[in-house]
């Protein structure tokens, strides 16, 4: 309940409020909501900090809320105008993720693989550069069945995030592919 009233908060753009919320919950002892807490207060901390205003994070929260709402296509529509509004803010590779992401469950993998390639283009080196390439590798190897490409997609990720939190499932994957015996 508490995670709720955060969320509706931050849709409300309330951030102070709910980075509030979020503080306590983060000591949470459930490790999904500690973990989605993080994730949303570490976006508000990120995205306010440089951004007196908060217009452009309210805007964004806005577009969250539509995607709670189950409207994905006025929150795919929305973040592309962000993307033309706001081409230098700091909240630009969420926007690509997210995009990415909408794409990928309406079913345009192609599309998805666009947005995450201009995501690592740009933020290589940023916090979501490996989920970016991770997410690309699977959608290669499960959506579009390219194994050879999903192989050589794994075997860069292994040697450009050494450290990342998916380089053992990525190691998984590619010896897979590459006809392994994987225990």
């Amino acid at each position: 309940a508490k995670l709720k009233n955060a969320k509706l908060n931050y849709f409300k753009g309330e951030f102070e409020l709910a980075k509030s919320h979020l503080d306590i919950l983060k000591l949470a002892t459930t490790r999904e909501i500690a973990n989605d807490a993080l994730s949303l207060s570490l976006l508000i901390q990120n995205n306010t900090v440089f951004d007196t205003s908060d217009f452009v994070m309210k805007e964004y929260a806005s577009i969250e809320l539509l995607l709670f709402q189950n409207k994905k296509q006025e929150a795919l529509e929305g973040l592309k105008t962000m993307l033309e509004k706001y081409p230098d803010h700091s909240l630009v590779d969420e926007i690509y993720w997210k995009i990415a992401n909408i794409n990928l469950e309406l079913g345009k993998f192609n599309e998805a693989l666009v947005n995450l390639d201009q995501l690592m283009e740009k933020f290589d080196r940023d916090i979501l550069g490996d989920d970016a390439m991770f997410l690309k590798g699977k959608i290669t190897e499960q959506n579009l069945k390219d194994t050879s490409t999903a192989q050589e997609i794994y075997k860069e990720f292994l040697l450009k995030y050494p450290g990342s939190v998916f380089t053992a499932e990525a190691r998984k994957r590619f010896r897979m592919l590459r006809g392994d015996q994987v225990f």
